[in-house]
C-alpha cells in the first residue's frame, strides 16, 4: 500500500512540474506595446527598431498612445473597447478595436500573445496595418 502512495505522489509531482507556463506570453492585451512594423498605401512598410518610443499602452478600460517623431512627441489617451463588429456592410464579423468609444474608426485587431496587429477594414483600399511588439 505503501509503493502505491509513493508512485501517486511521485506521478503528482511530475505532473505539476511538467505543466510549466511560459511566463514571457502574456495572456491579454493589458501592458505595454512598442510599435514594431507599420505597412500602409502612402508609406509603404516601415519597420521600428526596438525602444523607439511608439507605444500603447492598455489597462482595463483606458489606453495611452504614445507617437514619437524626431522634434515632437504626442501623447493620446482614452477608453477603448475590444469586440466583435462589422465595419463595412459587404464585410464579415471581426474582431475590431474601437478607441475613444466615438463609434468613427474600427480597426480590424489580432492579438497573438507577444505582438497585436490593427488594421483599417477591407473596405478602406489605402489603409495599413500597425504591429506592435509586447514590452512589459
Amino acid at each position: 500500500m505503501n509503493t502505491k502512495w509513493y508512485l501517486a505522489i511521485i506521478t503528482l509531482a511530475l505532473t505539476i512540474s511538467a505543466c510549466k507556463k511560459d511566463s514571457k506570453t502574456p495572456t491579454s492585451v493589458m501592458g505595454k506595446w512598442e510599435l514594431q512594423t507599420s505597412v500602409s498605401g502612402w508609406t509603404g512598410r516601415q519597420t521600428y527598431a526596438p525602444g523607439n518610443g511608439n507605444t500603447l499602452e492598455f489597462t482595463n478600460d483606458t489606453y495611452v498612445r504614445t507617437t514619437r517623431y524626431n522634434d515632437t512627441t504626442y501623447q493620446t489617451s482614452g477608453p477603448y473597447l475590444i469586440f466583435e463588429g462589422n465595419y463595412c456592410e459587404q464585410g464579415g464579423k471581426h474582431t475590431v478595436i474601437q478607441f475613444d468609444g466615438d463609434g468613427s474608426l474600427l480597426l480590424d485587431f489580432t492579438f497573438s500573445g507577444s505582438t497585436i496587429s490593427m488594421s483599417t477594414p477591407e473596405c478602406v483600399f489605402d489603409g495599413g496595418t500597425s504591429v506592435y511588439r509586447n514590452i512589459n
